[in-house]
């Protein structure tokens, strides 16, 4: 199993965040390490002991924080100290152009979509994943069902780019097989789920808030990549798109 590899990254991972703004424009929280369980399986992927993720076993203690929060079913992130979040900073290179963010990626290939290329020159060189954000919020010409159409694609490229690339992060994404992740934001109810993640109402689907779109995306990469690694076979993935199935159910406009 995997419980133990998740302690080792949260050494490095999972730490107190500064007072600054974080991606949702409120002081961030303090997040503390998270340790994966033996879990049993959820719809659409295999259950019990996880036989095809044994090679990322490695020795560790079972001390755990009291304060944490574990779920059988979901991995919750936020902090963008976590390497699951937009603005986690890795560099990955993608059509010899180098990002310093999942969230510059997305930014970039958001103005490259609607032909604002100055804009997409300024965001290239931005380093700060909150600027980055900013600026794309103010591409020209944007159409939102256009970027409703597309940004799920964009975010999930931008994502399998980056942990690709890292090893130490793919790793770290394949120990949460076969979690859902869940972005646990309550500020966001579009790409998270409107609630923190020590909320009662965060532990089950029925009573989130949000829609969780880069959680799922995120659980779709996963899923994907250990498929082409040959780790989970196809019928333990889940064929259907989370993250575009959740978009469906979306009304509001997306910027």
């Amino acid at each position: 199993m995997l419980s133990c590899l998740s302690k080792v990254f949260s050494c490095k991972f999972y730490c107190q965040v500064s007072e600054d703004d974080d991606e949702h424009g409120q002081a961030s929280l303090v997040y503390f390490k998270q340790k994966n369980r033996e879990i049993g399986g959820h719809d659409g992927v295999a259950r019990g002991k996880n036989e095809h993720t044994e090679r990322y076993n490695v020795t560790c203690s079972d001390k755990e924080d009291e304060k944490q929060t574990v779920h059988p079913e979901f991995e919750f992130f936020w902090s963008e100290n976590n390497p699951f979040s937009q603005w986690y900073r890795t560099k990955f290179i993608v059509e010899e152009h180098q990002f310093s963010t999942a969230e510059q990626y997305m930014m970039y290939q958001k103005a490259k979509l609607f032909s604002d290329d100055e804009m997409a020159k300024k965001i290239l060189t931005e380093v700060i994943p909150k600027k980055q954000k900013k600026l794309g919020r103010q591409v020209k010409n944007f159409k939102p069902e256009l970027w409703k159409d597309n940004c799920i694609r964009i975010v999930k490229a931008g994502n399998r780019n980056k942990f690709f690339q890292n090893e130490d992060l793919k790793n770290h994404l394949f120990s949460t097989y076969p979690k859902i992740l869940v972005e646990a934001s309550p500020y966001d109810k579009i790409w998270g789920i409107g609630r923190d993640a020590n909320d009662s109402k965060a532990q089950t689907k029925e009573t989130w808030l949000g829609h969780n779109l880069l959680g799922y995306a995120l659980t779709d990469v996963r899923n994907k990549m250990m498929m082409e690694e040959g780790i989970i076979t196809s019928d333990e993935h889940v064929l259907t798109s989370l993250a575009e199935s959740a978009l469906k159910d979306i009304k509001k406009t997306l910027r």
